[in-house]
């Protein structure tokens, strides 16, 4: 059993910024999409869909952060999480 006792904030907030930007990019498409359709709004609908990735991403990455911090200051007090592995021959 491998126990995971520190995580480093860098790449955690990467990979949360990055996968928040697809989120963003997401979400910006649909609300530029029922803007298109209801035909109000349309500029505020292309900002949103320009905007809302770069903020988006910036939550994930401040987020990741945080967790990363908030995660190696409680492990060592309650224990990290445990992992079960298994090497295959493949």
């Amino acid at each position: 059993m491998l126990v995971i006792k520190k995580i480093p904030w860098y790449p955690l907030a990467l990979i949360l910024g990055a996968m928040y930007v697809v989120i963003g990019l997401i979400a910006g498409a649909f609300f530029l999409l029922a803007t298109l359709t209801r035909g109000e709004g349309i500029v505020a609908g292309v900002l949103y869909f320009l905007i809302s990735p770069i903020l988006y991403g910036v939550i994930g990455f401040v987020g990741g952060a945080i967790l990363a911090a908030l995660y190696n200051l409680l492990a060592p007090r309650i224990g990290g999480i445990h992992l079960e592995v298994e090497q295959t021959d493949s």
